[in-house]
Order: structure tokens, then C-alpha cells, then sequence
């Protein structure tokens, strides 16, 4: 498997499973509670379609699932994607609308809008891809707070893996990121996490 980093902002969790927020009234989040909520960062990259994707704009009101990854990673961005596929399924279907997921390459020179449409929509197609440039990329990461991304060294003729971040962050409809998900976690639990935060939000949890 490959090495993938956590950003320190993202360690600092109340736990990574099973606790219950101040005021939940008994209910276990299965992701981690950001200790210190991070804001939801404003940037604009470009979606699998070539359009230009407003990150602010076209998720207010949702509920945001956002991770960086790239198309030729071997194994965490498919069991992480998979992942967040599986748990959308078990979402009440009246809740799915409330909910994205968004998947920003950390690799443009291989990951075009031609190559992350179909990556993302073979998990669901209502998955969104994002690229851009190296520049608007690590703002992007900046912005959101996580470990910049970096190519490891490659043979000659070789692929080469990227290092990226491995947390998915869950923006709510109050700008912040309260819950973390990472790769093992229950997609039932995830799903309940979901459907919480799309229905109640978090100043209800």
C-alpha cells in the first residue's frame, strides 16, 4: 500500500469513531470530530464536464464530502471511494440530493476533466471530478487544510504514486467541517453520519 499523509489539523479529533457530541443527545458519530471545525475554503477548479466548478458557490446548502486523491493510486482513493459509494447507497434516497462528493485530483498532469469523468462516475455517477493547474491545486489543499500533495521518485519508464492526504472532510451547510471520514470506517456508520448531518446538520447534533 501506499504511504498517505494526514494533515496535523485533521489528527486533532475527539476520536475517530464512536463518540458522542456535546448536546447529541447519545448519538455516536462514526467519523472523527474535528476538534477545532475547519472552514470551508473557497477556490474554483475544473469539473469532469471542462466547466469551471465555483467549490464555495455549487456546494451551498449541502453537505459536502471533499478528497484529494489522484486516478492511477493503487489502493486507498478506489477503498475511499468505494466507500463513500457504498454509504450514498444506504442515504434514504430523499436525503442524496443534499449530499456530494467531491474528488480533487492531486495529479493534473495525468488527471484531465477526460480522465476524471469516468474514474469518479464508475463509482457513482453523480461523483464530482475536479483538476486545475499544479498552482490552483496546492492552493486548493492550502486552503482546505490538509498536507500538500508530492510525486514520489520514479524508474525510468516507471508510473510514479503521488503521496497525498488521506482524511475525507465533511463540509455541512454552516460553511465548516465538523467530521472526518478515513478508509476502514463502517459505511453503515458513515451513512448514518450522512444522513445526520444532511437532515439535522451540526448545530442540531
Amino acid at each position: 500500500m501506499r504511504v498517505v499523509r494526514v494533515a496535523v489539523l485533521a489528527i486533532m479529533l475527539a476520536a475517530c469513531g464512536g463518540t458522542a457530541a456535546a448536546g447529541s443527545g447519545g448519538y455516536h458519530w462514526t467519523g472523527g470530530e474535528i476538534v477545532h471545525p475547519l472552514a470551508k475554503p473557497e477556490f474554483t477548479l475544473t469539473d469532469q464536464n471542462n466547466q469551471p466548478y465555483d467549490f464555495q458557490q455549487q456546494t451551498a446548502g449541502k453537505v459536502a464530502v471533499v478528497y484529494f486523491g489522484y486516478t492511477h493510486c493503487p489502493d486507498i482513493c478506489p477503498e475511499n471511494l468505494t466507500l463513500l459509494a457504498v454509504a450514498l447507497k444506504q442515504v434514504p434516497e430523499s436525503v442524496r440530493n443534499k449530499i456530494l462528493v467531491i474528488f480533487i485530483t492531486t495529479d493534473p498532469d495525468r488527471d484531465t476533466p477526460a480522465v476524471l469523468g469516468p474514474y469518479v462516475e464508475q463509482y457513482n455517477p453523480a461523483f464530482i471530478g475536479l483538476t486545475g493547474t499544479k498552482a490552483q491545486l496546492d492552493l486548493a489543499q492550502l486552503a482546505a487544510k490538509v498536507t500538500l500533495a508530492s510525486p514520489e521518485p520514479a524508474s525510468p519508464g516507471s508510473p510514479y504514486y503521488v503521496d497525498h492526504a488521506a482524511q475525507m472532510l465533511a463540509y455541512t451547510p454552516d460553511n465548516q467541517a465538523h467530521i472526518t471520514f478515513f478508509q476502514g470506517m463502517p459505511s453503515a456508520g458513515v451513512a448514518s453520519d450522512l444522513n445526520r448531518l444532511a437532515t439535522q446538520g451540526w448545530s442540531a447534533s
